[in-house]
């Protein structure tokens, strides 16, 4: 168990790390919708999936969000994405917290709470190029710690 599910496990049950990430494209807008659907079909798959309450959805900002089950797998799940939209350029932001909606197991279309708020806001901080990872929702002491950790991931 890693300190992730460890966290996780230790505290309340409304705690979840929701993922939110977006694509760098650099193609022309008209190809984006294409490209939109393939990366929408890449990441509904079972081997993604089979670790999230909420599935992958698009949201109205052209990002991808959803809700995991735990934090067991979530660094293997980042890396397993990147694996599946490799040479894409991705950029996440993880939340660590509370989900005040309702989770919908068909899709992640609609996420409020401290997790998805904390997602969206440390996604917003990634730097304007490059494949970046932010996690946050610990204590600011952990956070701190965890910041250079996942930028080498």
């Amino acid at each position: 168990m890693n300190y992730f599910s460890s966290y996780l496990l230790m505290s309340n049950a409304t705690i979840y790390p929701v993922v939110v990430f977006k694509v760098i494209l650099d193609k022309y807008p008209e190809d984006s919708l294409t490209e939109m659907a393939i990366i929408s079909e890449k990441i509904n798959t079972y081997t993604i999936n089979n670790v999230l309450l909420s599935p992958y959805a698009r949201n109205i900002n052209s990002e991808f969000q959803a809700i995991l089950s735990n934090g067991q797998f979530l660094i293997s799940h980042i890396l397993k994405i990147r694996e599946l939209l490799y040479p894409r350029v991705l950029q996440f932001g993880v939340g660590i917290g509370s989900v005040t909606t309702p989770i919908n197991n068909v899709g992640a279309v609609l996420i409020e709470g401290r997790a998805e708020r904390l997602a969206r806001k440390l996604l917003k901080s990634s730097p304007k190029y490059g494949h970046s990872l932010k996690i946050g929702g610990f204590s600011s002491k952990i956070d701190t710690l965890i910041d250079p950790i996942a930028e080498l991931i």
